[in-house]
């Protein structure tokens, strides 16, 4: 069974001056299995009987039994999350007597304090000299349980007190002491410090807890929301959750928790992967590189399109973003997972397809391709004589009859000559249907040669191919693709416009 203390230490004093002390026991099985039954025999057996001395909860989870308390009451409650709540409450074991009545005041402010006194008779710490009191002389009950000491919320007749001051004085000769209780009303107060922890992963968290009567229960919530910043606990602490028990029958314990949140790298790993052997033996190695970030949901944005770049901030050298996963774990924080691989990775850049239609209005491709061109004689100047030789063409002229710009007939030996070139396919893209560019089109065929740039190489070029088809980008949005192919001259000729413009 497993034993654990939920609260400790809630006074209480009722109308006729009396005290009490009340603790609550959370108990819960080591195997659930074995049924709520069998809890709750095990839980009656370890709370004891009524009469028997007060359990004091201690620093490493156990407890001491005080003999100065003595149980009044022991009760058993069911939890939804499992196990049952041993709830204590325990009187004095010398009974204090009420001096007088109860002080009542209340200021200009309309804050009521109370006060009142007490004569206890004082039971000597060591049997074997009972002349001395267990009690100090006077002061404050700084190791007794049977009184509050100053900062402990007191359950008064129903109302909320803290303790302002509890004072002890002795009287040797009667073996008596007087205590006198002063305590104020309250509906929220803080009860102790924050406290400041890290997670093993290097998290900082910060509590503080309140005491709040039910009536402020519902204000005191929305004055210390989830997921906002967190004041109390300093500059990038928020709020991240709140727990709230009873604390007596006069109000609740609430604890604010609030953890540190802000842009940073929480980790960063590599992975290195075995892939293949290279032909020439060498090993060929997968690295991946995964950065965790905790990223403010106001920034979240900086991570997007973050693939392709550089990852050296981070990862080692060469090695780029090939992926990037925000989680939203609240409305204020996310968990942002970035992979990074080495640019030297078997088959990362062998994704690459020319189906990628992104960006396509900024698109250009280029291919090219080698051809060949075969001079027929008639182009060159030349036709079959009678004795199967050739001899100039009369009338020929070579500004309308050759292919190429020359001033006369061309050398004899490159009829039938193959002469190889290339022919060079531009394709670019242009938003809309293809009606868009059939007058573009249309002008490109008013002159078959251009002299120029093509693909980035001047040359003389004839036009002798084009098409159009519609497609659409990543994105949804129409576009027309135009092709053209130029042939460039073969042999550092230029093409003549005077011939092909009728061919």
């Amino acid at each position: 069974m497993i034993i654990q203390n939920r609260s400790f230490g809630t006074y209480s004093i009722d109308k006729n001056g009396n005290f009490s002390v009340g603790a609550e026991w959370r108990l819960r099985q080591e195997a659930p299995e074995e049924g709520a039954a069998a809890l709750y025999e095990a839980a009656r057996v370890w709370a004891g009987n009524v009469g028997e001395p007060f359990r004091v909860p201690t620093p490493e989870g156990g407890f001491t039994l005080s003999e100065e308390l003595k149980v009044s009451s022991v009760s058993f409650k069911e939890l939804e999350g499992g196990g049952l709540v041993v709830a204590y409450q325990a009187e004095p074991a010398t009974g204090p007597e009420l001096l007088g009545e109860v002080t009542e005041k209340i200021d200009r402010d309309g804050v009521r304090t109370r006060s009142a006194s007490w004569s206890v008779p004082l039971v000597s710490a060591d049997p074997e000299n009972p002349e001395e009191p267990e009690l100090p002389a006077s002061g404050e009950p700084e190791e007794s349980l049977l009184w509050p000491v100053p900062g402990t919320v007191l359950d008064w007749e129903g109302g909320a007190f803290v303790c302002e001051s509890c004072e002890i004085k002795t009287n040797r000769l009667g073996q008596q002491a007087e205590v006198t209780v002063s305590a104020r009303e309250v509906s929220i107060l803080q009860l102790g410090g924050i406290t400041d922890s890290r997670s093993a992963d290097g998290e900082r968290q910060r509590s503080v807890k309140f005491f709040v009567t039910d009536a402020e229960l519902e204000t005191f919530l929305r004055k210390y929301p989830l997921g906002f910043q967190a004041e109390w606990a300093g500059g990038r602490f928020y709020c991240d959750k709140i727990d709230t028990s009873p604390y007596g029958v006069i109000g609740n314990e609430v604890t604010l928790t609030a953890r540190e949140i802000y842009t940073h790298l929480v980790s960063a790993s590599r992975s290195e992967e075995f892939v293949s052997f290279s032909r020439s033996g060498g090993v060929r190695r997968q690295i991946v590189w995964t950065g965790v970030y905790q990223v403010m949901a106001t920034e979240v944005f900086k991570f997007y399109k973050l693939t392709g770049t550089d990852a050296s901030g981070w990862s080692e050298p060469n090695c780029i973003v090939t992926r990037v996963t925000p989680v939203r774990k609240s409305d204020i924080e996310y968990q942002v997972t970035v992979e990074a691989q080495h640019r030297n990775n078997p088959g990362l850049f062998e994704n690459y397809t020319a189906s990628d239609r992104s960006d396509l209005g900024g698109r250009r491709d280029i291919r090219a391709d080698m051809c060949e061109f075969r001079v027929t004689p008639e182009q060159a100047g030349y036709q079959l004589a009678a004795n199967g030789g050739r001899e100039a063409i009369p009338g020929w002229s070579a500004s309308s009859r050759c292919p190429f710009r020359s001033s006369g007939k061309l050398a004899e030996n490159l009829v039938g000559a193959i002469l190889h070139t290339l022919v060079v396919t531009v394709t670019t893209y242009h938003r809309g249907s293809a009606s868009g560019v059939l007058e573009d089109m249309a002008g490109w065929t008013g002159s078959r040669v251009l002299t120029g740039e093509v693909a980035g190489y001047t040359g003389s070029y004839l036009k002798v191919w084009q098409n159009c088809d519609e497609t659409c980008d990543d994105a949804g949005d129409q576009y027309t693709r135009l092709t053209r192919s130029y042939q460039l001259a073969p042999n550092g000729f230029e093409w003549n416009p005077g011939y092909w413009d009728r061919h």
